[in-house]
């Protein structure tokens, strides 16, 4: 069985030319791209205009659990700040 793939981004402090180039290849590979509500919108113009972005601000276990669902497809976390603050259980 195919198992899908979960990225974490970190969009940082809020200035869109701290992506990174992996990041932005994630982005744009991404089938369904969850992003905080925090992160800076322009972000979201690397995400291909048929895949869904969702918005989200559940906690912690809705968010994983999400994440560990959805089959077998390419999934990416998009929080502004610190991903080690972020991913903590």
């Amino acid at each position: 069985m195919k198992r899908g793939k979960v990225y974490f981004v970190g969009a940082g402090p809020g200035d869109p030319k701290l992506l990174t180039i992996r990041g932005k290849e994630c982005l744009e590979q991404a089938e369904v791209v969850l992003y905080d509500y925090l992160a800076n919108p322009v972000l979201l113009d690397h995400v291909p205009a048929h895949r869904p972005a969702k918005p989200w601000c559940g906690s912690k276990a809705e968010i994983r659990s999400f994440l560990a669902g959805e089959g077998k497809r390419r999934k990416l976390s998009l929080m502004r700040g610190s991903l080690l603050k972020s991913c903590r259980a």
